[in-house]
């Protein structure tokens, strides 16, 4: 029997030749263009320092310039060179300062430099000298000297093929050191998403039930205590889940002081804490009303909220630390509940016909809460960061008391998160 005959083998197959497309397009196209936005952020870097640097040289005076030439360095980030006109046809330079103390022999007749003389222009681009490529702007000033800022790309330049061994040997690890590994991520993220459509479209869709037939997104809009439930979730993630997930880390770090480290080891806290809590959370809210376990969740999540309020308020870095790593075990609890709920009564309260439509305007509504919490809260967060967190913990309040009101409106049938039914298991006969 022919192995590739077999539908797990021809999937892993299209698997593999998607996933090598993907390497594949990635190294000829992303890699290079973040070789490209790399150097350009360091050109842009540098050419938007070398007006100040050149004006700091021209009102230095003799005496103080090694001093002046160190500071404009310093300021920089870069190498700072400083040069006076020697003859102007052809056009020549001499070295008069040097922020680098081993030699100036490298840059004395530096093209970039030269062109900024003669053509009386500010130019930048890269040059190698000593086997290593630099990023340099070059400046003119108005008696006729010269400002250079020369940074390596080194650094930048060994992180690209860092990117290339690792998509070739293990992939890619996005590093928050170079943000620019994040645009690789994310677009190898997107690339794969190809084969899920290459699959799908060979997939044929099953015949429908006939119960299963019909239905229209006016129908679900008819259903206005569907509809509300949908909004009290979106509300929910408004205030919630997104605010957590998208501002926390800034928050964390800017505010409470937090390092990287720490707020990665709150957020493994929060998935530990949604995987030790999750079956026995969902094992407590059977026979439950489900509103009231709703209001629970957005009152743990209320009172996470203001934890990191608290956190940020009143302790720094360690003390911080800890505040946060708690409120996020409570907040996953809430978490926990919520994926007991939500989804499970969205699809109690659909017809038959529209079970499809009424889980996706349930999804509809984690997207509005994901384009309102980050937004809304990311300009608190800019202007008064400490005002977010109350805020949002006062809007989880009231989605709390809302969702208690909602109940009386809910069928019958659906107020209470089932018990999970006993599997009566067949006895073999003996003898």
């Amino acid at each position: 029997m022919n192995p590739l005959r077999s539908v797990g083998a021809r999937l892993g197959l299209a698997l593999a030749v998607v996933v090598a497309g993907a390497l594949i397009l990635v190294d000829l196209i992303v890699v290079p263009s973040l070789e490209r936005n790399l150097i350009n952020a360091n050109l842009t870097r540098l050419e938007e320092a070398a007006p100040t640097a050149g004006s700091r040289l021209l009102l230095s005076s003799s005496y103080a310039l090694d001093d002046t030439i160190q500071s404009a360095a310093s300021s920089a980030d870069a190498r700072v060179v400083y040069f006076k006109p020697l003859t102007y046809d052809p056009p020549m330079l001499s070295v008069n300062g040097d922020s680098s103390a081993v030699t100036s022999t490298d840059v004395e007749n530096d093209p970039l430099a030269l062109r900024a003389f003669a053509e009386a222009r500010a130019v930048h681009g890269t040059v190698t000298s000593g086997g290593v490529r630099y990023a340099e702007a070059a400046y003119p000033l108005i008696d006729g000297s010269v400002v250079l800022l020369r940074a390596s790309l080194h650094d930048s330049l060994r992180s690209i093929d860092l990117v290339r061994s690792r998509l070739v040997v293990a992939g890619l690890i996005a590093s928050v050191g170079d943000p620019g590994t994040f645009t690789v991520l994310f677009a190898i993220d997107c690339v794969t998403f190809l084969g899920y459509m290459l699959v799908l479209a060979r997939v044929r869709a099953p015949a429908l039930h006939e119960g299963r037939l019909g239905g229209s997104w006016r129908a679900v809009l008819r259903d206005r205590v569907f509809t509300l439930y949908t909004l009290l979730n979106a509300a929910f993630m408004t205030a919630a889940i997104s605010v957590v997930v998208e501002l926390l880390p800034a928050f964390g770090k800017n505010v409470a002081g937090i390092s990287e480290k720490e707020v990665g080891i709150v957020f493994a806290l929060d998935a530990v804490g949604v995987a030790i809590f999750q079956l026995p959370v969902v094992k407590l809210s059977e026979g439950r009303s489900r509103m009231r376990g709703f209001a629970l969740m957005g009152t743990l999540w209320a009172a996470s909220l203001l934890a990191v309020w608290a956190a940020g308020s009143w302790t720094r870095t360690t003390e911080a630390f800890g505040i946060l790593a708690a409120a996020v075990l409570v907040f996953a609890v809430g978490e926990c509940l919520h994926g007991a709920i939500h989804a499970p009564l969205s699809v109690d309260l659909a017809p038959p016909q529209l079970v499809g439509r009424y889980t996706a305007a349930a999804s509809i509504s984690w997207q509005i809460g994901w384009i309102l919490g980050p937004a809304a809260g990311g300009f608190l967060l800019q202007h008064r960061p400490l005002l977010l967190w109350p805020i949002a913990a006062g809007v989880n309040l009231a989605c709390a008391a809302a969702a208690l009101a909602l109940e009386p409106r809910l069928p019958e049938r659906v107020r209470r998160t089932p018990r999970a039914e006993q599997v009566a298991l067949p006895i073999p006969a003996s003898g």
